[in-house]
């Protein structure tokens, strides 16, 4: 490795000494592709969207997992006896369609659309079967509270039974908020970190080829041969 960095370092310092390594007429003419090829890549990758770029990268992740996701389908139908191989596809493609679920999480409205089914359930609804039994004198919520109470037995409480269909309601309806939260709470602390780390892999080369430019707008190249050499410079430090 340390190999492998010193002679990368050493074709960058000479081409960082400029008129020296291009006297001779093939090398200058090596040298000029690779700065006229590298300046082209550099300003297409510049001028990109980091949000396009991200909805982009979802794409791609969706696609990997659908594709993943068949074959083993097909693997595991055809080939049952081949246990490895069909669990590492099902380990690869179970991670990519994380990714994927995450980044569209993250992308879309944070998971608001995701919870807005539970909220009418734990905590409208609630609230609807209140006013409709208090001024019916029906039982819709006091039904629905069943279910509330068989899970506080079994977990050891023993709460009083309310007999106001809004109070009960009212109570109900704090308990579903309090679950979707946490819900979200727990849902925002696996998928955010993930959703970034996707985002980060759009953005850097991004950033990366803005700064690059930044150094030296007419030849990208010394710029990156610069930044690079100054980083290779630092890593062999520590090695």
């Amino acid at each position: 490795m340390k190999f492998f960095l010193v002679f990368i370092q050493s074709i960058l310092t000479v081409y960082l000494a400029g008129e020296l390594a291009r006297q001779n007429a093939k090398i200058n003419a090596l040298i000029s592709q690779v700065e006229d090829n590298y300046d082209t890549w550099n300003e297409r990758i510049r001028n990109l969207d980091v949000k396009k770029s991200t909805i982009y990268l979802k794409k791609i992740y969706a696609a990997i997992s659908i594709v993943l996701t068949i074959f083993f389908l097909i693997a595991s139908h055809y080939f049952p006896e081949c246990r490895a191989m069909n669990g590492y596809l099902s380990m690869v493609s179970i991670f990519f369609i994380f990714l994927w679920v995450t980044l569209q999480w993250y992308t879309v409205d944070k998971g608001v659309s995701a919870f807005k089914y539970q909220f009418f359930i734990f905590i409208v609804s609630p609230l609807l079967m209140a006013f409709c039994d208090f001024f019916s004198g029906s039982k819709f919520v006091h039904e629905m509270a069943k279910i509330y109470y068989t899970i506080a037995y079994q977990f050891g409480f023993n709460p009083p039974l309310i007999d106001d269909p809004i109070y009960l309601g009212l109570i109900m309806a704090a308990f579903g908020f309090v679950m979707i939260a946490l819900q979200y709470v727990y849902t925002a602390m696996i998928s955010y970190p993930v959703a970034i780390f996707s985002i980060a892999i759009v953005a850097a080369p991004i950033y990366f080829a803005r700064i690059v430019h930044g150094f030296n707008p007419n030849k990208s190249f010394s710029g990156f041969a610069l930044i690079v050499s100054f980083l290779i410079s630092i890593a062999l430090v520590f090695i």
